[in-house]
């Protein structure tokens, strides 16, 4: 190994001795501690943003998230009550509580329905109706034949209620038949083919220009409403009108004793 000279180990000497110097100065100074985790704390911000970011306590909310998300849409479902609701407003098709009447000009179907009247009284009548003919809110419920039908355009067939003046309970013969009744303005329609007294009610079918009209009430003397089914047809075809009758008395208000 070659000699090295006094002064060049005076020079390494003196320069050991300045860093000696400066790293016990570097240790004495107050902000080290700040400088070392302030750097500590840079390194960590550096190497994990995330969980920093987690732990910041809500500070950095404003940012968003690029991960993609995923919106459900639900489609709408109709139930079956809703869709024949659509069709016939307010009409449902429950088992039937009896056989189906005999009735030749038209197959027929049970329903139940509630007149949407302006008594506020809840009045539901089951009754057979032609199937496929169509139901709306129009003096009670009035059912007609769909487009296409072989039947004229004023055949129809309605279901309602009344009280003939004030609603109360009375003797329905002599309210309905008096000089302002209701069955008595009814014979002013045209001639009157039959006129019958059923006890418990009235069969009263009429003729004039146009149409043959059936109109059947059926009361309570302790009712504060009477039921009445009317049909309307321009033919005079018998056999329609037959029908229409039978219908209207298969027809059950439950508002009334069966």
């Amino acid at each position: 190994m070659r000699a090295r000279s006094p002064l060049t180990l005076l020079v390494v000497l003196l320069a050991l001795l300045g860093s000696a110097c400066s790293i016990g100065q570097t240790s004495d100074s107050a902000d080290a501690p700040a400088i070392t985790v302030a750097r500590f704390e840079t390194t960590l911000r550096s190497a994990a943003p995330a969980e920093l970011a987690a732990s910041d306590g809500g500070d950095n909310d404003d940012q968003t998230s690029d991960a993609p998300t995923t919106t459900v849409v639900e489609e709408p479902t109709t139930t079956v009550a809703e869709e024949q609701e659509e069709t016939d407003p307010g009409v449902t098709s429950p088992p039937p509580t009896q056989e189906a009447p005999a009735v030749s000009s038209f197959e027929v179907e049970w329903v139940e329905f509630e007149l949407d009247d302006v008594f506020d009284e809840e009045h539901i009548i089951g009754a057979w109706v032609p199937v496929g003919w169509e139901a709306e809110d129009f003096f009670g419920k009035t059912f007609s034949p769909a487009d296409g039908s072989p039947f004229g355009i004023f055949t129809e067939l309605s279901f309602d209620n009344g009280c003939d003046g004030l609603c109360e309970a009375k003797d329905w013969a002599a309210a309905l038949n008096g000089p302002d009744g209701w069955l008595t303005g009814k014979r002013s329609n045209g001639a009157v083919l039959v006129d019958q007294d059923l006890g418990d009610g009235w069969l009263m079918v009429t003729e004039g220009d146009l149409v043959q009209q059936i109109t059947f009430v059926r009361w309570d003397n302790a009712e504060s409403f009477y039921f009445s089914c009317s049909a309307e047809t321009e033919d005079s075809d018998q056999q329609l009108v037959d029908d229409f009758v039978t219908l209207c008395q298969a027809a059950r208000p439950q508002w009334l004793a069966s």
